[in-house]
């Protein structure tokens, strides 16, 4: 007896048959899976790098503090000469309101009972997490080369409105007519 099971995969269409030679004999499966979709995130990585991301646990905004001035006092001087006392403002803030993001995970009790002992050649719910989390960083490494309108303005911001050659608009309640740097 012959049973024929078709399956869609992606990249390989495959037909197998349930015959004695499929019943008895196994196909290897690496236990390590290749990542093949999610290596190229190259601004997730640089900021995640270093500590050059640090957490916030909460408040109503984020709010931060830029220098945005030299002091002008500074100079050379000869004898006797004094320097101006003038009181230099140097310092402004920055306010960021809070973006929000995610994604989900599918988990079903039937897929935990088959997927266990010596059966489970790679842990599903393990795997799954993972893909969430890489698949979540790569679209917020899309977010952050953005422009921060996407899905409505809820995407963080970007480069592309962060950085700008035009000098002008709002960033962070920072006027760029104002701050020209």
């Amino acid at each position: 007896m012959s049973i024929v099971l078709a399956r869609r995969s992606t990249p390989i269409d495959a037909t197998q048959t349930f015959d004695d030679l499929f019943i008895t004999t196994w196909a290897e499966v690496r236990k390590n899976i290749v990542d093949v979709t999610f290596r190229k995130n190259p601004f997730w990585f640089w900021l995640n790098s270093k500590g050059r991301m640090r957490g916030q646990p909460g408040g109503k905004h984020i709010e931060f503090t830029l220098e945005i001035g030299e002091n002008s006092t500074v100079g050379s001087f000869g004898k006797g000469e004094k320097f101006s006392k003038t009181d230099e403002q140097m310092l402004t803030q920055g306010l960021e309101s809070w973006k929000y993001f995610g994604g989900s995970v599918t988990r079903f009790g039937v897929d935990d009972v088959e997927n266990a002992g010596p059966y489970k050649r790679i842990r599903l719910v393990e795997t799954k997490i993972n893909n969430l989390l890489k698949s979540m960083r790569k679209s917020l490494n899309t977010m952050l080369m953005g422009d921060g309108t996407g899905n409505a303005s809820k995407d963080t911001n970007g480069l592309q409105n962060l950085v700008t050659e035009a000098g002008t608009g709002t960033v962070h309640g920072i006027n760029a007519s104002t701050y020209s740097w």
